[in-house]
């Protein structure tokens, strides 16, 4: 699919100049891939499409899930998603489990990451 000439369209920049979201087209102007980048210029994610269909199709990988679509329907091993977030700083519940044809497959955990940050009352002296 890639062997093909691909037109690179940047999206998004970071105030930095670099990059955070890249779409890649073929010579019909159809999305094939996008890719999202970190502030530093790191691959967070990257998805293919079918350009006929416009479905996600191929490999992926978004942070810690990797795997692929077939025509929209996701296969993954070891997919963890966020059910609901709190306070915005990574912490919430969250699902994790087998995905087989865009539905969970065997036993799925859900749990809870939560961070509790105390106040010390006083200041640390710390030398090394």
């Amino acid at each position: 699919m890639f062997s093909q000439n691909l037109l690179k369209e940047t999206i998004r920049f970071y105030e930095n100049g670099n990059p955070e979201f890249v779409i890649y087209k073929n010579t019909d102007l159809q999305i094939v891939k996008e890719e999202t980048y970190s502030p530093n210029g790191s691959l967070l994610a990257y998805y293919n499409y079918n350009p006929s269909t416009g479905k996600k199709d191929g490999p992926f990988n978004d942070l810690d899930n990797k795997g692929f679509y077939n025509e929209g329907l996701l296969n993954c091993d070891d997919y963890t998603f966020t059910i609901q977030e709190l306070n915005g700083k990574g912490t919430g519940y969250f699902w994790n489990g087998k995905i087989v044809n865009g539905r969970p497959n065997g036993s799925v955990n859900v749990f809870l990451i939560k961070e509790d940050l105390e106040e010390v009352g006083e200041e640390l002296d710390i030398e090394f």
